[in-house]
């Protein structure tokens, strides 16, 4: 990671950095996601469990144990060689983590879960790398401890990849183009709250 001053276009190396085992035991992609909070800065890696967290800029960073329930199988390694159907079932259809977002009106922390989905045909393929089947959304609280986790099933039709944070929950958007609810002429999010 790295800080940039916008008034005098500086730039300053922070010690976040991948954990030093990522690619001990496989190599995976090298995707992740990162949030802040006022006082943590919080990273999700495509292929470990843990999340990883910086209560300052400049302190290097603390690991959480935070596995989801839905990715049980090991991780697949990223096709070095192979053809390139091989490196399009591993992006779209492998186990990993995506985005983790916080929400500032909650102190939670969401984190999106993506199984592993078997490839019945290369058209399956395209719609996957597009639009996630099945997902499974994490609830992590303001010190990243997991409080609960929800399975979504790929009939719901959901565009993980938009989603944001409001005052009343998080909205996941339903502009899948196999989602009833879908109009190509809005950008359309169903609202999904906390019980607690």
């Amino acid at each position: 990671a790295y800080a940039i001053d916008l008034q005098t276009g500086e730039t300053k190396s922070l010690p976040h950095t991948y954990p030093d085992d990522y690619w001990a035991d496989v190599k995976k992609h090298f995707q992740f996601s990162f949030t802040s909070s006022k006082q943590v800065t919080a990273y999700s890696f495509w292929g470990d469990h843990n999340v990883y967290f910086a209560e300052d800029a400049n302190a290097k960073t603390q690991v959480k144990p935070a596995r989801s329930d839905a990715l049980y199988a090991e991780w697949e390694a990223l096709p070095l060689g192979g053809d390139r159907m091989d490196r399009r079932k591993y992006f779209a259809a492998s186990a990993h983590y995506g985005n983790i977002i916080y929400d500032p009106y909650r102190e939670v922390y969401y984190r999106f879960c993506y199984p592993k989905v078997e490839i019945e045909n290369e058209e399956d393929l395209g719609i996957l790398a597009r639009f996630p089947g099945a997902f499974s959304l994490m609830v992590l609280d303001k010190s990243l401890n997991v409080l609960g986790e929800q399975l979504f099933s790929s009939d719901l039709n959901f565009v993980t990849s938009n989603a944001f944070v409001g005052k009343d929950g998080l909205y996941l958007s339903i502009n899948h183009p196999n989602n009833p609810e879908n109009q190509e002429d809005y950008l359309s999010f169903r609202l999904y709250q906390l019980n607690r």
